[in-house]
């Protein structure tokens, strides 16, 4: 019955990081469109022009210096979150005052540069932090500009007078970051492995220099495509005049988003697993584990959810091996890395690991929920606070309604449910409303309704597999 090395070969297995059940939804929540303009009414214009497929916009220094913060808070309060681009760099007091009006304009992300060094750094995410207290905002998440993307090797070694490799620098300044308290940082596309190598999953990396395929690559030296940078590990790509600069800028956004969308690596199966927004290397580590672990089983199951399937995953086979359970925590962690999440939830039993794993790569704290009369709830004194940001994980989410409970207790307590993760979607299309949901692995695995399940018609024996019998 049970069979790991050979799962049901039938089936289309896809590793993604979806922000949302739909590819393209995932690839425009990672996308910032430089709004590369010289007024209010450009930036405007595009906003409206590119809000059908885009809802995040990079305000820089030209359109900035020329329309002020009353810009910044303009378009947020029409709904876009604005990436300031403003790369203070200055002594620690000037750079902590400028971040402090910076996040009064709303702003999602600030940066300054990471050459102001370590108090410069640090005064900076104190800042923010505090100018969002004042002014009963959410705080901006503050990164540190490296080396920019227009400059190559040799402008850096003879014009800058830089004795690191410009690779070599990005990964001191990201650590430096890391160390003073940032959220991330911006680098070229082609230093983005190195960062999240040396910085971890939690650590935000945004990255410019990024040019379609169909587009020219202007004046950045070290560039990317945009599925390359995002196999690479980029969380954000920022995307101008391929866009900006487009006959149809709408048109043209699609396209980059497209070309996000996915890329495919050999599963050594003889057929192909749709890598999103995960680099390879990790995708296929994750894909090997889980089945080198038993985690898939074939037969005739009921599971917990009451239906019937020929495929069971029993991922307390990888949970008993803590190395399996923190790479399957800091992996789904990567995709909430940017939502601030103050605590993870998950329901007992397929949840509890799990949501420890995420949060302990997040750095926040997890608990869980548990069965009880007409439904779930928070023991053992557990209980989340009015306004907490609260994420929901859940090992294999099939038909949600554990899930679906845990987000009831967490928004019953006024808490705000940042969205829903999981290693594994066989739900064939699950809609948690309005929260995204983000999973690991996404297979086409049916289940069916007792009465329509042809398993049962064709006469063979059901079972409960172990690990169902305890949720």
């Amino acid at each position: 019955m049970v069979n790991p090395a050979d799962p049901n070969p039938t089936e289309r297995r896809t590793i993604t990081t979806n922000v949302d059940r739909a590819t393209a939804a995932n690839a425009a929540d990672r996308l910032i469109v430089a709004l590369d303009v010289p007024d209010r009414a450009g930036a405007l214009a595009l906003v409206e022009a590119l809000r059908p497929a885009v809802r995040r916009f990079k305000v820089g220094l030209e359109l900035f210096t020329a329309e002020g913060p009353a810009l910044v808070e303009e378009l947020t309060a029409r709904g876009v979150e604005i990436f300031l681009d403003l790369k203070f760099h200055d002594i620690p007091n000037t750079v902590a005052g400028a971040v402090r009006s910076a996040a009064r304009t709303g702003a999602w992300l600030v940066n300054v540069h990471a050459g102001g060094g370590r108090a410069m750094l640090a005064r900076a995410a104190e800042a923010a932090a505090e100018a969002a207290r004042q002014a009963g905002r959410r705080r901006p998440l503050v990164l540190a500009v490296t080396v920019l993307t227009s400059l190559g090797e040799a402008e850096w070694r003879d014009e800058v007078g830089m004795v690191r490799t410009p690779e070599e620098q990005v990964g001191f300044w990201a650590r430096l970051a890391r160390e003073a308290g940032l959220d991330g940082v911006v680098c070229s596309p082609r230093e983005a492995a190195l960062v999240r190598r040396a910085c971890g999953p939690g650590f935000l990396i945004v990255t410019p220099g990024v040019r379609p395929a169909w587009a020219a690559q202007g004046d950045q030296r070290r560039v990317l495509t945009p599925a390359e940078a995002l196999a690479a590990g980029a969380d954000y790509l920022v995307v101008g005049r391929p866009v900006t600069g487009a006959a149809d800028p709408l048109e043209a956004a699609r396209r980059v988003i497209a070309e996000m969308g996915s890329f495919e690596v050999e599963n050594g199966q003889g057929g192909a697993d749709v890598i999103q927004g995960i680099d390879a290397a990790t995708g296929r580590s994750i894909l090997e584990m889980l089945k080198a672990a038993g985690v898939y089983m074939e037969g005739h199951f009921l599971l917990t959810s009451g239906r019937h399937s020929r495929t069971f995953f029993m991922f307390s086979q990888a949970f008993q091996h803590p190395r399996h359970a923190e790479v399957l925590g800091r992996e789904l962690a990567r995709l909430f890395a940017g939502d601030r999440v103050e605590t993870v939830v998950g329901p007992a039993m397929g949840g509890v690991i799990l949501a420890h794993e995420v949060a302990r790569a997040l750095g926040c704290r997890s608990f869980f929920a548990e069965k009880a009369e007409g439904g779930m709830a928070f023991k053992r004194g557990f209980a989340v606070r009015p306004g907490e940001r609260v994420l929901v994980v859940e090992d294999v989410v099939t038909t949600g309604g554990s899930v679906k409970k845990v987000i009831g207790l967490v928004q019953a307590a006024e808490a705000e449910v940042v969205g829903v993760g999981a290693i594994l979607d066989r739900s064939g299309g699950m809609d948690f409303g309005v929260l995204p949901f983000r999973a690991l692995a996404t297979v086409d695995a049916p289940s069916y309704r007792p009465e329509e399940c042809p398993l049962c018609r064709d006469g063979q024996p059901v079972s409960v597999p172990k690990a169902a019998q305890f949720r």
